[in-house]
């Protein structure tokens, strides 16, 4: 037994991570030494016999075996969280289960695009109601764990700035504040700001930069001075979010503008667009230079790109459907020989590769596929991903049209009031539009509701009649002639029934209160939303079915609080109903119902797509919802829903990005429908030409979406591969985080107490007066926000899980301070030695693995700064028969092990460790040697191409900034000229500390350290 004296470093022979100064030595019994370590967490005394001295040089894991160093798993478990929780995993999802959402995998496209952008940068053109909004939100939740991002800033039109304020708080913990150009400019200027962090929200419309011949320093002038300034050398938002961004397509506009100032200041831009993808759009092309605009700057490169990107993938499709190597390999050479990407080092790369391999196994097939996705040039700058590709949102849509046959008064009226307002507009020579067009849709919507307000309208000239901020046929609403043609309507009026007697006729509402009492004659609990473009129609329902005892809520435009309203409607089991406009429902979700019932029917499936999409979007639990649409029998609007609507299929499909073409397309026809000038046989003949060029349209539309998605889609593959990385664990679970902030909290703070309620997916913490002092200290040192858990004594519940996401508590994930602190303080504090374990699982556990004995090794892979810059290597080997295991089942079983497996207390008894020992050192680490180089040199390349993207855009950008630059000095007086060239003399220094900054994120020096190695006992059941 070892002699010990005070001031030798020792560890504890159970566990080698217990290591410290001996301060005492006291004999308690004779030969039986007590020895005094002061650790890390305070002075624990052990039996001399159970501590030795600790080594002057490491001892490396299989000398660690050799010597039977092999205490349980815990720091195993300890140093794989660490990290795990570091942020930098390459095959690691940290948005994964880090919010307040269900899992979609679709959603998780976006992220993975976005990480492996050459630039950064992201269109993500998904169709309507598959989550654009969450997809954002996932995709800074993993910027920020990887990053350590927290400058965030959402620009989009101003009616959907409180729905972001809401999606971000209650799905994502991020406290947004909607602000105006003032409040931009303070936190993009502030110093305070750019290192504390902010999220905000603004509306496009409030900080579009003005003509510089207009500005006279307001703050939209002052903001747009900064953003000048600042584009494309200085980063002054790390994520850049834009919502409805085809408002930004059109250049010359202040819009347009706005976000090419934007892009220019933000290390990171998501663009959202449900448009349709046309590569052959100018649209998409100026959408795509706001991302990008050195390699989309013209119509001709973009078409380069195209025919350069065809070949890839090609070869992509090759490689994964088994086709021969050669095959694949002439497909990558032809590409790498197009002068678009020529100087792609990581192409060249595998063309070398490809060129000496006659054979690829699946995982191997599976790599190459990836690293074709990497250099293709259009795949990650577009996301794209179309509702019939979704498996959760394959609903069906039961369509049902009920028309009410009218009174003979009802009849009467409608025709003599149509008969009236066109000869009146006749008279006037007026054009078809306004005057024609919505009167009648309001006698269409409800004829007593009509009356009732345009007998309203002539005794208080009320000006509103729809819900909506701009007239839907796009045509001028005259209003010069609107106060005339009133006082006609008001004769017209008189001679009719009173709208108390139409109202008691009504044969629609008779039709439509029918329907709803069958159906909650068999569904009590049934909720109805019910949609009509006109207020007073909603007005008129609400009163009819208050008179029947059937209750009823109303959103409308001017709603102040629509959550409120909506979560009233849900939880509430006596409210059947919900009326409701277009306006009123924007950015709502309903999908806890499944009836829309359509009073009125726009005319533009635009808007009605738009109504059916508040139910038909994913959370949608129903297999099938159902689509009511009411109107009276022989009218112009049943003859356009015969025609469109029932033959084309209008409602019973989502019609992706096609509504604005048939928009335009029933627009013109319903001005001449209304224009009285066609006789029956006209009608019938423009109708049928209508239906047939709008399935012209759709089979064109379709056609370019197809060659569009060859280029740059991966069909399911992205959506399979991720589904996969969760079904094995490639995600930061409630437990890692758990089990982490437990074990870092016992080795570094042990007086402080962790209490997982796994039920209820909430984790309640109190931290010791030692820990919490630290814990705020280094907050304020880092300007981070500590939260309750670091300024009080009590404990702090946060919540971990799904099972929580309800509750108002703080979400505990990677990103937060108190993990960020602990993981710098085991860092510093030299926590994380390498060490070995023995481990013992069931066979069932194991991923299919004989019974037997193990042997394995864990290697921690750095490459650069990156955020993806870490890989976490494995390799398992047969300890008999020192086989390999292959990658793939390698990675799965240590994984598996870290979740399953338990102490082996007599592997110094049952395994030969001289063998364990010398199969880590000649059979683990050779191969994990030889893999490691390989990814080194792929990454490498892949990070040189990358970097090389981003300098040659600075350089355009600081060329351009300086010949402004240099123009203003030519042109200054005297007296600036000096002020002037000092003013470039910064700005060059500005340019080099950027090129520095990107420069860094080459692999310059790539490094392994060894983790762990563990014997493995795989016990049959």
């Amino acid at each position: 037994m070892a002699e010990f004296a005070v001031g030798d470093y020792v560890r504890s022979r159970n566990n080698p991570a217990e290591s410290g100064i001996v301060t005492l030595v006291a004999e308690h019994a004779p030969g039986k030494p007590l020895v005094s370590v002061r650790l890390s967490t305070g002075v624990r005394r052990y039996p001399a016999s159970q501590l030795e001295f600790v080594p002057v040089v490491p001892e490396t894991p299989a000398e660690l075996v050799r010597g039977g160093h092999l205490p349980a798993p815990d720091d195993l478990r300890r140093q794989f969280s660490h990290v795990r929780l570091s942020g930098s995993l390459a095959d690691v999802l940290y948005s994964m289960e880090s919010s307040d959402t269900d899992f979609y995998a679709h959603q998780f496209k976006p992220v993975v695009k976005i990480l492996d952008s050459p630039t950064g940068n992201l269109l993500i053109a998904d169709e309507v109601g598959l989550g654009k909004t969450i997809e954002a939100g996932l995709v800074w939740g993993e910027l920020a764990a990887r990053y350590k991002y927290n400058r965030f800033v959402v620009v989009c039109p101003k009616v959907l700035c409180e729905k972001w304020r809401e999606e971000l708080k209650s799905k994502f913990g991020v406290e947004a504040r909607i602000c105006n150009a003032e409040g931009l400019l303070e936190v993009l200027s502030s110093t305070h700001s750019q290192r504390a962090g902010f999220a905000v929200i603004c509306g496009m419309q409030s900080i579009r930069p003005r003509q510089k011949t207009s500005r006279n320093g307001r703050p939209v002038d002052v903001l747009a001075k900064l953003l000048e300034d600042s584009e494309g050398l200085e980063r002054l938002i790390d994520l850049l979010v834009i919502d409805e961004a085809h408002h930004m397509r059109n250049p010359g506009t202040a819009t347009n503008k706005l976000g090419q100032l934007l892009c220019g200041v933000s290390e990171h831009v998501a663009m959202l667009s449900a448009t349709p993808i046309n590569l052959h759009n100018r649209d998409l092309l100026s959408l795509l230079r706001l991302l990008d605009e050195l390699t989309f700057r013209d119509e001709y490169a973009l078409e380069q790109i195209i025919h350069a990107n065809q070949p890839l993938v090609a070869a992509r499709e090759a490689v994964l459907s088994g086709q021969p190597v050669e095959d694949v390999f002439q497909l990558v050479l032809a590409a790498s020989r197009s002068p678009i990407l020529r100087n792609a080092k990581a192409l060249r790369l595998l063309v070398g590769d490809l060129k000496v391999r006659s054979v690829l196994d699946p995982t191997e097939r599976a790599e190459i596929a990836k690293r074709l996705e990497r250099v293709n040039l259009l795949s990650n700058v577009i996301s794209r991903t179309r509702r019939r590709d979704v498996q959760e949102l394959r609903v069906q849509r039961d369509v049902v049209a009920y028309k009410a046959r009218m009174t003979p008064d009802e009849r009467s009226a409608y025709d003599t009031i149509t008969s009236a307002i066109l000869r009146y507009a006749l008279e006037r020579g007026l054009p078809t539009g306004f005057l024609t067009v919505m009167p009648q849709r309001m006698l269409a919507s409800s004829m007593p509701a009509a009356l009732m307000h345009w007998h309203m309208r002539v005794l208080s000239d009320l000006d509103e009649d729809e819900d909506q901020e701009i007239d839907e046929t796009g045509v001028s609403s005259a209003e010069n002639e609107a106060k005339p043609l009133m006082a006609v309507l008001y004769e017209v009026l008189r001679k009719l029934p009173s709208s108390d007697e139409m109202a008691r006729q009504d044969t629609k509402f008779a039709e439509f209160i029918r329907v709803v009492q069958d159906r909650r004659a068999d569904e009590p609990l049934e909720k109805f939303v019910v949609f009509s473009t006109f207020r007073g129609t909603l007005s008129y329902l609400r009163q009819r079915l208050d008179a029947l005892g059937i209750v009823s809520l109303t959103l409308r435009g001017e709603t102040i609080d629509r959550s409120a309203v909506v979560n009233q409607f849900r939880d509430d089991p006596k409210i059947s109903v919900l009326l409701t406009s277009e306006v009123g429902s924007e950015g709502i979700d309903l999908q806890f119902a499944r009836t829309v019932v359509n009073y009125d029917l726009p005319w533009n499936p635009m808007r009605v797509e738009q109504r059916i999409g508040r139910i038909d979007r994913l959370g949608q639990e129903a297999p099938s919802i159902s689509v009511l649409n009411l109107m009276h029998s022989d009218t112009v609007d049943e003859r356009i829903y015969h025609r469109l609507h029932e033959r084309l299929g209008l409602c019973k499909r989502a019609l992706g990005g096609f509504e604005e073409i048939l928009g335009q397309e029933i627009s013109e026809l319903t001005k001449e429908l209304l224009s009285g000038k066609l006789s029956p046989e006209d009608e019938e003949r423009r109708l049928a030409q209508t239906e047939q060029a709008i399935a012209n349209r759709r089979s064109e539309e379709e056609a370019l979406e197809l060659e569009a998605a060859a280029l740059f889609a991966h069909g399911d593959y992205i959506v399979r591969s991720i589904n996969e990385s969760r079904s094995e664990g490639n995600w930061v679970t409630e437990k890692d985080i758990v089990d982490y902030l437990e074990g870092a909290l016992r080795f570094l703070f042990p007086s402080s107490d962790v209490h997982w309620q796994v039920a209820d997916g909430l984790v309640s913490v109190r931290l010791s007066d030692d820990c919490r002092f630290e814990f705020e200290n280094w907050c304020a040192d880092n300007r981070l926000n500590s939260g309750p858990v670091g300024r009080r004594g009590g404990a702090t519940t946060f919540k971990v899980g799904k099972a929580a996401s309800r509750l108002k508590h703080p979400r505990l994930g990677p990103t937060h301070p108190l993990i960020r602190f602990l993981s710098r303080l085991l860092t510093e504090r030299d926590a994380l030695k390498p060490m070995a374990t023995a481990i013992r699982i069931a066979n069932a556990q194991a991923r299919g693995l004989e019974p037997g004995m193990y042997v394995g090794a864990i290697e921690e892979w750095e490459f650069g700064k990156g955020a993806t810059s870490t890989v976490i290597g494995c390799a398992v080997a047969n300890l008999r028969s020192g086989e390999l295991l292959p990658e793939t089942l390698a990675d799965q079983v240590v994984t598996a092990c870290l979740a399953h497996a338990g102490h082996w207390p007599t592997a110094l008894e049952e395994a030969d460790l001289g063998l364990a020992a010398d199969r880590i050192e000649m059979v683990l680490e050779p191969s994990l040697a030889q893999r490691f180089a390989g990814a080194s040199e792929r990454r490498e390349v892949e990070l040189g191409d990358r970097v090389a993207i981003q300098l040659a855009s600075l350089e355009a950008h600081a060329e351009r900034q300086r010949a402004n630059l240099e123009r203003v000095i030519s042109s200054s007086v005297k007296q600036l000229e000096a002020a002037n060239r000092a003013r470039l003399s910064r700005f060059e220094e500005g340019v080099e500390m950027r090129r520095r900054k990107i420069e860094a994120q080459s692999v310059t020096h790539p490094s392994s350290r060894q983790m762990a190695a563990f014997l493995l006992k795989v016990e049959a059941e």
